[in-house]
């Protein structure tokens, strides 16, 4: 468990030290204040005490952001560290299987109010953690006995009556790994728009969402003003160019500046090679230099663990660069594999999603080793770039 979870929960700990005896007098205040603890201690507490390793094992979803705000306001948790326990109850929910077809997220009001007849509310509890709801609901009845049977129609019923559309709940979910997680090192201003957006769409608290906007932009700033860490491979800059104002070529140098740290430190996508060689262009570099960098590009791609990213997102990135050379004739078949994989890797079940999502990942890496490594597509792309 990390240092920041491990803060934030001993907060929750303590904040939920509290006891119904204090509450002789019932004031409407304090009622609603012990209320406030006991969902602190009953939910929260519960949740940020499941280990990493162990998320897949459960079923329940938390969406609750905007009483999570709550208890965030009050924590001594600073600003990054309050957006790090935002981020751990989304990345819990995609280990959880938020992006799978068959989940399902319930109305925590109705939640609470609907009355089981044959269930205590801890039973039922346990029956969605450990995911037996699951298996009750893919078994054949004639293997159940009657209990079994009367507990799987209950839930039924329940999952029926408290079940509502997900569908904003999973985009989402998808924005932040898209914008964030998937580019921690890499994220541009236009990222941080959609973040802050997408954590006020989850009902963040306001003022949060733009403390951790202020703080997002700041480690970016910090990010583009680093140079020579690490391994470094650095871009020639041409000498100025005589039609070009000289405020417009230190601006492209910068931003070139800021891909030779993003390559150095992270992957770097197919959209953001295409972008550099746009910049390149627009800075006089002939093609073979162009050529000699995206083949660092690659090299330092592979040193980055390509094959530990997320074969979706790979599929999602390469797809038109992999079609591209399709049409001219190169990986054909392996392109239509492809996309039956990923097609199919939304429908299947939890067992055969696994299976799926590694056929991807391996028919990616042999279709991008069949391909030309001529670089035509990022640099017909970023001539396209240009004339737009």
């Amino acid at each position: 468990m990390s240092i920041t979870i491990n803060k934030f929960l001993e907060y929750l700990k303590e904040y939920s030290k509290v006891s119904s005896k204090d509450l002789k007098n019932k004031d409407l205040k304090l009622v609603y204040d012990y209320v406030d603890r006991q969902y602190a201690t009953k939910t929260l507490i519960r949740l940020f005490s499941v280990e990493k390793e162990d998320w897949e094992e459960y079923s329940e979803l938390y969406y609750d952001f905007e009483g999570l705000s709550r208890y965030l306001i009050k924590s001594p948790l600073n600003t990054r560290e309050k957006f790090m326990v935002i981020l751990h109850l989304i990345q819990k929910n995609i280990a959880t299987g938020i992006f799978q077809k068959e989940i399902q997220v319930f109305d925590p009001r109705k939640n609470k109010e609907y009355e089981f007849t044959s269930l205590t509310k801890q039973q039922v509890e346990n029956l969605w953690l450990q995911k037996e709801y699951t298996k009750l609901q893919q078994a054949d009845n004639y293997i159940l006995t009657d209990k079994q049977k009367r507990i799987k129609s209950e839930l039924y019923e329940y999952a029926t009556e408290c079940k509502i559309d997900a569908s904003d709940i999973i985009l989402n979910h998808s924005k932040i790994q898209g914008h964030y997680l998937d580019k921690i090192e890499t994220y541009d201003m236009d990222d941080i728009d959609t973040i802050v957006d997408t954590l006020k769409d989850m009902k963040v608290n306001g003022n949060l969402c733009e403390n951790i906007k202020n703080m997002l932009i700041k480690q970016l700033e910090k990010r583009t003003k680093r140079n020579g860490i690490g391994n470094y491979t650095s871009f020639r800059v041409s000498p100025i160019s005589t039609v070009m104002p000289k405020k417009e070529y230190y601006a492209l140098k910068k931003e070139v500046q800021e891909y030779e740290n993003a390559m150095n430190e992270n992957y770097m996508s197919v959209s953001d090679s295409i972008h550099l060689v746009y910049l390149l262009q627009q800075l006089n570099y002939k093609e073979n230099e162009i050529k000699d960098i995206l083949k660092k590009i690659d090299k330092k791609n592979k040193q980055q663990n390509f094959d530990k990213i997320n074969p979706i997102v790979q599929y999602n990135d390469l797809y038109n660069k992999l079609k591209f050379y399709s049409d001219k004739g190169y990986g054909i078949e392996k392109l239509k594999e492809l996309e039956g994989y990923f097609q199919e890797i939304f429908i299947v079940n939890d067992e055969e999603y696994a299976t799926y999502k590694g056929w991807l990942a391996e028919t990616l890496q042999t279709t991008l080793e069949i391909i030309p490594n001529d670089y035509e597509y990022e640099l017909q792309e970023a001539a396209t770039y240009i004339k737009k």
